[in-house]
């Protein structure tokens, strides 16, 4: 479909590679979705959005494993990813993981759950 979504780029960080199999989403990435992949996954992982706006989410996001930097397109209210009204969890951080989150908002979940990950903001 040539765009990683959200779900998709956090299941490549928790997987650690792009590869099929073995990257969580089941087949392999098209050479548009691959192109938006710099560098190798494990280390200094980072999900950084091109798009403005507001991201609904039609499900949960995936719990996330390993460490990683979210960062919007620019100030807080450039983007907004809404869990739909307490419907959808935005983010659950596992133990052992560290989640930076920058230049977005995070709004409309029931809540973001920290089970002995760490949330830096």
């Amino acid at each position: 479909d040539a765009a990683l979504t959200l779900r998709e780029a956090l299941t490549l960080v928790n997987a650690g590679t792009t590869a099929d199999p073995g990257n969580g989403l089941g087949r392999a990435l098209d050479p548009a979705e691959l192109a938006q992949v710099a560098g190798p996954l494990g280390t200094d992982d980072r999900v950084v959005f091109t798009v403005v706006g507001t991201v609904p989410l039609a499900a949960d996001l995936p719990t996330l494993f390993k460490s990683v930097a979210i960062a919007g397109p620019g100030g807080a209210t450039t983007l907004v990813i809404d869990g739909g009204a307490a419907k959808y969890d935005q983010f659950e951080i596992a133990a052992g993981a560290t989640v930076s989150i920058s230049d977005l908002t995070v709004r409309g979940g029931p809540s973001t759950l920290l089970f002995g990950g760490q949330v830096m903001v």
